[in-house]
């Protein structure tokens, strides 16, 4: 059963932004879409996720740039795994636009994003971690696509890789979709600007808790071998990397992740993933050799 919305705000219900704090998403916002989509039709249900964790230096323009969108059938739910900072201070502050949240201990993102899609009702559905942020306009753009293809199973867009501070460093590798691409070289598909329909998700399963670095690239694989899905064209978020988070820090335990999914499904012992590997793990083994010599010696 499908709960009421909380009202779509504008940028003037929203609390004021921090000190210095301008453009997208602080001082400006998108324009409120109309009731209905062109043609009369109800604009479909959009649910967005977001795992947090000790996140509160980026967990506020996060929230701002989805409660932004100006979408009148936005569901926002927000799955704080327990954060000590100040995450849950923020979240309270834009309580009456959020239609849940939480903040408990988990078993790590993967669960977190498990445990918001089980509360969602929407029709599309997405996550977008709590460093990364949508552009304006991104979910009228996801709405749109997805009604102008109905059988269209994911639909996912341009995004920008930002640092720290949200300056721009370069936009992310993206192509048409290539499952064989996808599973033997690199994931061309960006998580912050991926959606995809709820009862596509329901029928290929949850995202897996047991990978941590590669869940995503696990789901697309398996929503791609068995559904269509495309890349459309307008830039629809920033994701951020710096020193400290998650992605840039991948590590061996990573790229045993994405070898593990490769031969999961069927990749050649000749793709780059494993020859990437290979030659990880030859570089690690030469400088601990290297090490061991330098402290004999």
């Amino acid at each position: 059963m499908e709960t009421a919305l909380p009202p779509t705000p504008t940028l003037a219900d929203l609390p004021a932004p921090p000190p210095g704090r301008t453009g997208w998403p602080w001082t400006e916002g998108s324009a409120p879409l109309p009731e209905r989509m062109e043609g009369g039709r109800e604009w479909p249900r959009i649910s967005i996720i977001t795992p947090s964790f000790n996140q509160g230096h980026f967990i506020e323009e996060t929230i701002r740039s989805i409660l932004l969108q100006g979408y009148p059938n936005l569901e926002y739910i927000i799955i704080d795994g327990g954060s000590t900072d100040n995450s849950v201070e923020i979240i309270r502050k834009y309580e009456p636009w959020i239609s849940h949240w939480v903040s408990e201990r988990d078993r790590g993102q993967s669960d977190a994003i498990n445990k918001g899609f089980r509360l969602a009702h929407g029709d599309i559905i997405a996550w977008l971690n709590s460093d990364d942020t949508y552009h304006a306009d991104a979910l009228r753009h996801v709405a749109e696509a997805f009604a102008a293809d109905p059988e269209c199973a994911m639909i996912y867009g341009g995004c920008d890789i930002i640092d720290e501070q949200g300056r721009l460093n370069t936009r992310y590798p993206t192509r048409a979709f290539d499952l064989k691409i996808l599973i033997t070289r690199w994931n061309f598909i960006p998580q912050p600007a991926t959606f995809f329909r709820r009862d596509v998700y329901q029928a290929v399963g949850e995202v897996d808790v047991d990978l941590h670095y590669s869940m995503d690239r696990d789901l697309w694989i398996r929503i791609g071998r068995q559904f269509r899905t495309k890349l459309i064209e307008p830039v629809l978020a920033d994701i951020r990397y710096y020193d400290d988070c998650k992605t840039a820090a991948i590590s061996r335990a990573g790229r045993k992740e994405r070898l593990m999914i490769c031969r999961k499904y069927g990749g050649s012992i000749f793709s780059r993933v494993y020859r990437q590997f290979i030659l990880d793990e030859i570089r690690i083994r030469m400088s601990i050799v290297r090490r061991a010599g330098r402290r004999e010696g």
